[in-house]
């Protein structure tokens, strides 16, 4: 990991922030039940509803955008490490965020009754996990820190240092 005395050039911060807005814009469909219990929440969001609005609309962008992030910036050693780490962090994030939801689903497959208010819930939470982990990440990236996610951040660091020594 980047140590705290290194200064991280501004391009490797800015492909850092973008490559957390994947997980981001994906995960902003989880909030729709607690969006339309507190509408006033949506404020929040105002900001990235264009750059929201122009992802979603291109059918599979969000499949070419992550696996354009792993072999365009985790796999491309021209990239610093500090870019290349949290674009693989943010590349695992986008994986857990659809698999946590898709076991769910298949748990909870009855979605009446109990099993459905439960899946709002987590939905819910899931969301708030996701825009936590985005202005979080947002806000160490733009410092030049590596934002730290448990199991999360030392399973990016082994697979880097990995990829790193098989390159």
């Amino acid at each position: 990991m980047a140590s705290s005395h290194q200064i991280v050039p501004v391009t490797d911060r800015l492909i850092s922030i973008i490559a957390y807005f994947i997980p981001f814009l994906s995960g902003v469909a989880h909030g729709r039940h607690l969006l339309r219990t507190f509408p006033t929440l949506e404020l929040i969001l105002d900001p990235f509803v264009p750059l929201l609005t122009f992802y979603k609309s291109i059918p599979g962008v969000a499949l070419l955008t992550l696996f354009g992030l792993y072999a365009g910036v985790v796999r491309d050693r021209k990239f610093g490490r500090f870019a290349r780490f949290n674009a693989l962090q943010a590349f695992l994030l986008e994986l857990l965020m659809n698999l946590i939801p898709s076991l769910l689903h298949l748990i909870f497959s009855q979605r009446d009754g109990l099993g459905l208010e439960f899946l709002k819930t987590a939905h819910s939470a899931l969301f708030v996990v996701i825009l936590a982990c985005f202005l979080y990440a947002l806000g160490l990236c733009l410092l030049g820190k590596i934002p730290y996610f448990p199991h999360i951040t030392e399973a990016t660091d082994w697979k880097l240092c990995r990829e790193d020594y098989s390159l």
